[in-house]
């Protein structure tokens, strides 16, 4: 940001240069947290030889700090000897974009070292645990490498990889021109191959450095690895391939089919043109926004039965429903003045038990009214009273006075009367 402010005043310097003359003139602010870093402290240096060890790590973009207004991550990829690196844009942190960002990284790197060196990101290592997960397992033999995970908060072991980001971040991202995310990834590999690679070192540059380091050869193809991710189809028609290629004679109502919206109507119709078109990998995945590797993936879970596109629905009620068979009775029986309450006691006693609801809103729906509120008298039998009848309590016991009454009225025999 400094920079670019004095460029527009009027310095014509670079920015290491500015960097270097702020710090002979000591104008930079002091630190307090690096502080015990420098001078005479003890510092480890971890020796790196050439092609033996890269370092990862993700870059996140907030959506406030992106101009497309999504969420977006850049996976970096560091050789720890050279210091040279590259970035891939991603719209998520899956496996199956790690897996792709890696390959894709690996490829412009010219090969793989022998060491793969991470964090304890939740693709790799198993949440709590030190065991890597199974994904990153079967990638590691994939490409015949080993994964070092680092130690729990000893993001040093780290070092290149995180000042890369940083380097990236403060360098290319600040001023980047860039409306897509399309964009942001042709601007970077502009960058890292005008300017990073260019980065001088007491050995030569970045790139000849890099370029010297013994790496393995990559495999044939790319890890198999499946990318799903739901889309708004209003997006749709600005990421796929295929809506350009639409001929101007299709008929009303073929965007459908040539951008589908939803994720397995996609899978459909990438599938459809890989088997049925006869359309080669490469040619899919740029038509449908999927890598090869997810395309042959996605053709060998067809061929094994495992991939499900239309399921079978459930069948509806066969019969009318139960205000349907009743309707005529009900009708009936408010044109003989019966109120709701009577009408359902009715219908229950002739054996079509159906609650007051049911009957109020078939007479709502005929335009008929509720009848008006009737005499006590007029309503017919009144309920049976439930409440308990309590005795009221005597005031005063008539003690000592004769009460006379009939052992004949109440049953009792002759020797119960004695």
């Amino acid at each position: 940001m400094l920079h670019r402010e004095l460029v527009d005043a009027g310095f014509d310097r670079s920015y290491p240069t500015l960097v270097r003359e702020l710090r002979r003139l000591e104008l930079r602010p002091v630190c307090l947290l690096c502080e015990h870093r420098r001078g005479d402290s003890v510092t480890v240096e971890i020796d790196h030889p050439p092609g033996e060890k890269i370092q990862w790590d993700w870059l996140e973009l907030a959506p406030e700090d992106v101009p497309w207004g999504e969420p977006a991550f850049v996976l970096i990829g560091a050789l720890s000897h050279s210091g040279r690196f590259r970035g891939v844009f991603c719209e998520q942190m899956t496996f199956g974009h790690l897996a792709e960002a890696m390959h894709r990284v690996l490829v412009a790197l010219g090969g793989t070292p022998r060491v793969w060196r991470t964090d304890r990101m939740a693709t790799i290592v198993v949440p709590g645990t030190d065991r890597l997960t199974v994904d990153a397992a079967q990638a590691a033999k994939h490409y015949g490498v080993d994964i070092a995970v680092c130690p729990a908060r000893r993001a040093q072991r780290k070092g290149v990889v995180e000042a890369a980001i940083k380097y990236a971040t403060r360098s290319w991202w600040r001023n980047a021109r860039v409306a897509t995310i399309a964009e942001a990834q042709a601007s970077l590999d502009r960058w890292c191959v005008t300017v990073a690679d260019e980065r001088k070192r007491p050995a030569g540059t970045v790139a000849q450095i890099g370029a010297a380091e013994p790496l393995r050869s990559l495999p044939p193809a790319a890890y198999p690895a499946v990318i799903a991710v739901e889309r708004r189809a209003s997006r749709l028609v600005t990421l796929y391939a295929c809506s350009s290629e639409r001929s101007p004679e299709m008929r009303a109502g073929a965007e459908y089919f040539a951008e589908p919206g939803e994720p397995a109507q996609r899978r459909y119709e990438a599938l459809r043109a890989y088997f049925v078109d006869e359309l080669s990998a490469a040619q899919v995945a740029t038509r449908f926004g999927y890598s090869p590797a997810v395309v042959h993936q996605m053709a060998s879970d067809l061929r094994a039965g495992r991939a499900v596109f239309f399921r079978d629905s459930k069948p509806g009620p066969k019969g009318a429903s139960k205000a349907g068979r009743i309707r005529d009775d009900v009708l009936a029986l408010r044109a003989r003045d019966r109120s709701i309450e009577e009408i359902a006691a009715a219908l229950a006693a002739a054996g079509s038990p159906v609650s007051a609801q049911t009957v109020w809103s078939i007479l709502d729906s005929e335009g008929l009214e509720r009848l008006p509120r009737r005499a006590a008298g007029k309503r017919g039998v009144p309920a049976p009273r439930l409440a308990p009848i309590k005795a009221r309590a005597l005031e005063d016991w008539p003690a000592g006075e004769q009460i006379a009454y009939s052992t004949v009225k109440v049953g009792l025999s002759e020797g119960d009367r004695r």
